[in-house]
């Protein structure tokens, strides 16, 4: 049972306690609604304020089976909402985007539900396709890197990306030398080859490790 079935289940018993310890006083004693529903809840949480109107024999018997039950379920209840914070389940519930259960690609999911888990917001489809860049807002953003694996994948989303959203600042990867200019008649803004990147970066670590190290230092989130 998930955790969040299982405070589904506690919060409805919880409520039948309540209806039947209110009806049962209304009956029993003859009173109020008000004030059958005040002393049900303050017997089911042990507040102890006392009786709310002097019950007789049937009304404490009937108290007694209250308190045993309620308190049982009170605490069913606590715990029920403990395992639902400590796993996590409320921020699922709040905001988490669902994924595809009818995903075929079992790496994909494993991925998706990793970047679920940590909160972050995303849209599974086609980057190539116009409806997935739609649905992922292309129209109002202001910047789109494309790291897709193969250079017709990237050309294609660079064009289809500059065709939806001509003000966007596009930064594309390029593998090799040749598609830089392909990427950049595309509508790129900007193209990068991580392996120049690489090369560059090795170089700059050999020639001037601490200054490099320094700015690993300084652009450092840990």
């Amino acid at each position: 049972m998930t955790s969040t079935r299982h405070l589904i289940i506690s919060l409805s018993l919880a409520l039948i306690i309540l209806v039947i310890g209110t009806l049962g006083y209304m009956v029993f004693e003859g009173w109020s609604f008000m004030d059958a529903l005040y002393m049900t809840v303050i017997t089911v949480s042990t507040v102890g304020f006392g009786e709310v109107r002097q019950v007789d024999h049937v009304g404490r018997i009937f108290t007694i089976f209250i308190v045993l039950t309620g308190v049982g379920f009170s605490v069913y209840v606590a715990g029920a909402v403990v395992q639902l914070m400590v796993e996590g389940q409320i921020r699922r519930i709040m905001g988490r985007r669902r994924l595809n259960q009818n995903s075929n690609d079992s790496k994909a999911t494993i991925s998706f539900a990793a970047m679920a888990e940590d909160g972050v917001l995303f849209v599974e489809g086609d980057a190539t396709e116009e409806v997935t860049l739609i649905k992922a807002g292309i129209e109002r953003a202001r910047g789109l890197v494309s790291v897709l694996a193969t250079e017709i994948d990237n050309v294609f989303l660079v064009l289809t990306a500059r065709q939806l959203n001509p003000d966007l600042d596009i930064i594309a990867r390029a593998g090799e030398e040749r598609a830089k200019a392909k990427l950049m008649a595309a509508g790129a803004t900007t193209v990068e080859s991580p392996y120049e990147m690489g090369a560059l970066r090795l170089a700059q670590r050999l020639l001037r490790p601490k200054v490099t190290r320094f700015i690993d230092f300084a652009l450092s989130t840990k």
